[in-house]
C-alpha cells in the first residue's frame, strides 16, 4: 500500500507565496474534458469544498505568463493546495485519494500494482499516442512526416481500444467489479477517442462500460460543471 509521501516527490511543484484559497481546500485549474476531468471526478466524490478555474486551451490561457507560474509545462490539471501547485493526472489522483480515502486505491499489493500499471500506460502509453494524433508536431519538424505520424496513429489508437474493449468486457469496471482511481483516469481517453477513432464506436463492451461509468453521481457532477456530455461527439 502507498503510504502519504513528500508532494515534492510526486509532483513538479512551484512555489506561490501563500495564496489565499479563502474557504476552498483546492483550486483546480482544468480544461473540459481534458485529463483533468478524471481528478475533477475524484474531487467531487470527496465531497471537498474546491474551487475550479476553467482553463481555456483554444484560447491559449495555458500560455500566458500567469499559468506558467503555475505549471512551466503549460498544461492541466493544475491542483493548488496551500502555497504549492502540482501536477500531472495520476499523481493527483493518487494524492487525494491519499488525502481523501474512499477505497478508490485497493490495499491489497497485486491489485494495487495492476490499477497503477495501468493509470501509468493511460499517461505514457495511450496519451502518447493520441499526441501523436493531433500533436505530430511534437515528434517531427518535417510537414510530410507530421501527416505520417498523425495518420499512423489511427489504426494503432483502433488497436489500443479494441483491445481494451474485451478487458472491460470481463468485469463491471476496468480491473475489477470494484471502482477504482483508473477508472476515473480511463474516462477522458474514452471520450477522445468517440470522436477521434473511427470504429471505437461499434466496440459494445466499452459502450456499455461508459454508460455504467456515467451513472456514477461523481461523473455526472463533473461532466455537469464542465459542461460535457458523456460522450463526445
Amino acid at each position: 500500500q502507498i503510504n502519504p509521501v513528500d508532494p515534492g516527490l510526486w509532483f513538479n511543484t512551484i512555489s506561490l507565496g501563500r495564496p489565499s484559497l479563502g474557504a476552498f481546500m483546492y483550486q483546480l485549474y482544468y480544461s473540459s474534458g481534458a485529463c483533468s476531468l478524471a481528478v475533477q471526478i475524484k474531487l467531487k466524490k470527496a465531497g471537498v469544498p474546491y474551487q475550479p478555474v476553467k482553463v481555456d486551451l483554444a484560447q491559449g490561457q495555458h500560455q500566458t505568463d500567469s499559468f506558467r507560474q503555475l505549471n512551466p509545462a503549460e498544461r492541466v490539471p493544475v491542483l493548488l493546495f496551500q502555497d504549492t501547485a502540482l501536477t500531472e493526472a495520476m499523481a493527483l489522483l493518487i494524492w487525494l485519494e491519499q488525502r481523501h480515502p474512499q477505497g478508490l486505491l485497493p490495499t491489497e499489493p497485486l491489485l494495487q500494482a495492476k490499477v497503477l500499471a495501468k493509470m501509468t500506460w493511460l499517461s505514457n502509453t495511450l496519451h502518447i499516442d493520441f499526441a501523436t494524433l493531433w500533436r505530430p508536431q511534437r515528434f517531427v519538424l518535417d510537414a510530410g512526416l507530421k501527416t505520417a505520424v498523425s495518420t499512423q496513429a489511427q489504426p494503432r489508437l483502433l488497436q489500443r481500444f479494441t483491445e481494451l474493449n474485451q478487458e472491460l468486457a470481463q468485469h463491471q469496471y476496468w480491473l475489477s467489479d470494484q471502482l477504482t482511481l483508473a477508472d476515473y483516469y480511463l474516462l477522458p481517453f474514452i471520450r477522445w477517442s468517440l470522436s477521434a477513432v473511427p470504429g471505437v464506436a461499434q466496440l459494445h463492451s466499452l459502450q456499455q462500460y461508459l454508460d455504467r461509468m456515467g451513472e456514477l453521481p461523481e461523473v455526472k457532477a463533473a461532466l455537469e460543471l464542465e459542461q460535457i456530455p458523456l460522450r463526445k461527439n
